[in-house]
């Protein structure tokens, strides 16, 4: 089993999310270092600036599923997996997938979040630090 950190379209309760409609939902979630989210045709997160926190949701999801959101994305050719550091609305700290894209572009979305009005527990700030010891498997 996998974790998976989505942010935008795949969101709970939008488009995309009948791509996760099997996978176990975790709840909302942050990513716990800073990232730049883009708005274009499609929304992406580059990891070559650091902005704010991304604001998305965590889901558990199996081998097929993996590969499934692979594929929707592109990856390893248009966006690229990359395992970040998240904190989920319980505080707890763990490791997911995050899918994120090189190129910088489009609208940046200084807030990290695609879909404020959507729910708002998760906010930068909302949850604190979360020091490395707290996330699985120790430092990162």
């Amino acid at each position: 089993m996998h974790r998976v950190f989505v942010y935008g379209k795949l969101r709970k309760g939008f488009w995309w999310d009948l791509l996760l409609r099997d996978a176990e939902y975790l709840g909302p979630a942050r990513t716990r270092n800073r990232f730049a989210l883009y708005r274009s045709a499609m929304p992406y997160v580059t990891t070559e600036e650091a902005v704010s926190p991304i604001v998305g949701d965590a889901y558990r999801v199996d081998d097929s599923t993996l590969h499934e959101l692979d594929l929707f994305k592109g990856h390893p050719h248009w966006f690229q997996r990359t395992e970040v550091a998240i904190v989920l609305e319980n505080r707890q700290g763990c490791l997911a997938w995050l899918y994120s894209h090189p190129r910088i572009g489009g609208e940046l979305i200084e807030s990290g979040d695609f879909y404020p009005e959507k729910r708002s527990p998760v906010g930068c700030g909302a949850w604190g630090n979360t020091n490395e010891s707290e996330v699985e498997g120790g430092a990162l």
